[in-house]
């Protein structure tokens, strides 16, 4: 039986060489397509997971807002309950943030013959028992 079915095996194989190869390209092309498939459904996944981790608010402030204005955002921003305490960045640490990370891609960005163009502001995170994880 093993030896018959050899047979046809390999006759198959040298009479119809071009419907193995199609054959073969087809479900090469399908396992392909079905991979890719996985393999994309799994980074969205991923990268949905990681940006409910990642909630963050910026609220940024002009510079004409006086010390009482803010004092009082950040009474507001401290009563939200849904996220951390916020932290708060001076307009000149702004700058000096800025030309820490840009310094190798643009050192003159920030001269101080324009002037700071960076606004003060306060970053918050969301509060981790309100984001949105499924950990």
């Amino acid at each position: 039986m093993f030896k018959q079915f050899s047979e046809h095996i390999f006759r198959s194989l040298f009479h119809h060489p071009l419907a193995l190869l199609s054959s073969l390209m087809v479900l090469t092309s399908t396992y392909t397509i079905i991979a890719g498939f996985f393999v994309v459904t799994h980074n969205v996944d991923g990268s949905f997971k990681s940006v409910g981790k990642n909630v963050q608010l910026s609220v940024y402030l002009e510079d004409k807002a006086s010390k009482e204005d803010v004092a009082k955002i950040e009474t507001f921003l401290n009563n939200l309950e849904n996220f951390e305490k916020p932290s708060f960045t001076s307009k000149s640490k702004a700058a000096e943030y800025f030309k820490k990370s840009m310094i190798s891609y643009a050192p003159d960005l920030l001269n101080d013959e324009y002037g700071n163009p960076l606004p003060a502001s306060f970053e918050i995170s969301c509060n981790p028992r309100y984001c949105l994880t499924n950990n």
